[in-house]
């Protein structure tokens, strides 16, 4: 519960003003503070933060994210969320949709999992609806514009768990793969474990791809692709170990040694994370 300083020695913060500073929103900060992880002072009816109290309760989350963060929400959490946002997101309510995720994170989701449990269902719920011709065109893009915002907004609270060796990673898509969204997640996921990542954006040739790794001494190539990936393309990879995920893989053409086609996000951060980097097709 917010104390009340007689006369506050520090600069303080109103919630809307420390929800600024951090990327979230203000009903985030006041959760915080009703449950008593960070320290708030009301000064009238205003309750307000004190900067170095941010500062520390921020460092917290971002080192030990086991010690201060809930169990996490259970499937009927999640499930509730997907519908919630997916409302959202047709009506085009950026804000309510931002509140769904920093619920989510708040009760102890992690970055990855809003990506695979929350944002990866609903844009493919939304693909089909499109395909079906119950969601127009120019509603789906906003609402794809939307998840791409969400990606940005939840960022800050990825939580970064540094390998022993961390290693350096080259994620792009390859000619004919524009969409961005699971490039993003690939990112965040190579991230997490502490790698360093070049991040080259979509429609990217293969060969350029190549230089790049070449020229950082990239221990892996990340791929994300929704439709089936060239071959010549992939061949002009053969001197990097290649991983490659996302829908468009399952047709992925055999006989590419240098390719690991690898279908969990999860699984690879985990491989990342023990060092256990893919070597072929697995």
């Amino acid at each position: 519960m917010p104390s009340t300083p007689e006369q506050p020695q520090v600069p303080l913060l109103t919630l809307a003003e420390a929800a600024e500073r951090l990327g979230v929103h203000p009903d985030t900060m006041g959760r915080w503070v009703r449950r008593g992880e960070l320290p708030g002072y009301k000064l009238g009816s205003v309750v307000r933060v004190r900067h170095d109290d941010l500062e520390e309760y921020l460092g917290r989350r971002r080192l030990a994210p086991a010690a201060t963060s809930a169990p996490g929400p259970d499937r009927r959490a999640w499930a509730q969320a997907r519908q919630r946002l997916h409302f959202d997101l047709l009506e085009g309510d950026l804000a309510g949709a931002m509140r769904i995720v920093d619920r989510l994170l708040d009760d102890g989701a992690t970055v990855g999992e809003v990506h695979l449990r929350l944002l990866t269902l609903v844009v493919r719920r939304l693909g089909v609806e499109h395909d079906r011709g119950v969601v127009g065109l120019g509603v789906q893009r906003r609402a794809i514009e939307a998840v791409r915002m969400l990606m940005t907004h939840a960022a800050p609270r990825l939580v970064v768990a540094p390998v022993a060796q961390p290693g350096t990673a080259v994620v792009a898509t390859l000619p004919g793969e524009r969409h961005d969204l699971g490039l993003t997640m690939l990112v965040d996921f190579v991230a997490s474990v502490g790698w360093r990542v070049h991040r080259l954006g979509t429609e990217v040739p293969g060969s350029a791809v190549a230089d790049v790794a070449r020229l950082t001494d990239a221990d892996l190539v990340c791929l994300s692709t929704q439709v089936p990936p060239d071959a010549h393309e992939l061949e002009s990879l053969a001197a990097h170990r290649v991983v490659i995920g996302g829908p468009g893989v399952d047709v992925a053409q055999p006989g590419q040694p240098h390719v690991t086609v690898m279908h969990s996000l999860q699984r690879l951060r985990e491989r990342l994370a023990a060092a256990d980097l893919p070597a072929g097709r697995g």
